[in-house]
């Protein structure tokens, strides 16, 4: 199977592509940065898109396929310094849209949409 992770260079996203590398998974990871970012060791089976998905996921729907699974681990947090609504939108609303529709128009198995509780903000109470 076919797996792209988005937000493969975040805390979520670098541990998983790190351990469906390990189980021999065809990895796509899908990140705002740099290869040398994701401190994943260099393996050629490894291939990283750097791309913004909040405005296309073009690059992302021409990996997608019917035995492609795409895992979204990407989202703007409130650890980005003087953050909007707008970014957050952006970040997190736009980039869903964004990789539903590639999934659409490709016909992909699925999105398993992954993350942490930080896309909310400072949460001062139980979650």
């Amino acid at each position: 199977m076919k797996i792209i992770i988005t937000g493969a260079g975040g805390f979520i996203g670098r541990r998983l592509t790190d351990h469906l590398l390990g189980l021999g998974d065809d990895v796509h990871a899908v990140t705002r940065g740099e290869k040398s970012e994701l401190n994943i060791p260099e393996i050629d089976a490894l291939s990283v898109i750097t791309t913004d998905l909040s405005s296309t996921a073009r690059d992302v729907e021409n990996l997608i396929g019917p035995d492609t699974m795409v895992v979204h681990a990407a989202g703007h947090t409130h650890l980005y310094s003087n953050s909007s609504i707008a970014d957050y939108i952006r970040g997190n609303l736009d980039t869903t849209r964004n990789l539903l529709r590639a999934i659409g128009n490709k016909g992909g198995l699925g999105l398993l949409y992954l993350s942490t509780v930080s896309v909310y903000g400072d949460v001062d109470g139980p979650v």
